[in-house]
């Protein structure tokens, strides 16, 4: 089993970021949303600074919260349990990209599930690179 904390997929201009937990596991890749995610804020001043930690440390606890039930439910309840989160298939998986950027990598996935671009930090590059290897070997 190999599992990748806090992917972000970062708001867009309609819909809101989410944090996924990515486990590849029996070959399968489930992307199990985890909670939301927060937007990069510019604050200025204290109070605007006070407001922006705030909701960020509901984020947090959220995340939190959504990382611990992994290790209490079965992955495919959790798959199910929204329509964010997914199961997908070593048929399912058409491409797989791997880009480092200034600010983390972006893991894009495509495939008849859909389309993913994920934003990690730099320091899960081994992980992320596994997890790449094994998509495409179940691409190939």
């Amino acid at each position: 089993m190999l599992r990748i904390d806090r992917a972000i997929i970062p708001s867009g201009l309609i819909r809101n970021g989410r944090t996924y937990s990515l486990i590849w596991q029996s070959g399968k890749l489930y992307i199990i949303n985890t909670g939301p995610a927060g937007n990069e804020v510019n604050a200025r001043g204290f109070a605007q600074q006070a407001a922006v930690n705030a909701a960020h440390r509901r984020i947090e606890k959220k995340v939190a919260e959504g990382q611990a039930r992994l290790a209490q439910t079965n992955l495919d309840a959790l798959a199910q349990e929204n329509r964010h989160s997914k199961v997908i298939t070593p048929t399912q998986v058409a491409e797989v990209t791997l880009k480092e950027k200034r600010d983390g990598l972006v893991l894009g996935i495509r495939g008849s599930a859909g389309k993913f671009d994920f934003r990690l930090p730099l320091d899960k590059k081994e992980e992320v690179e596994q997890l790449r290897q094994r998509l495409r070997g179940a691409a190939a």
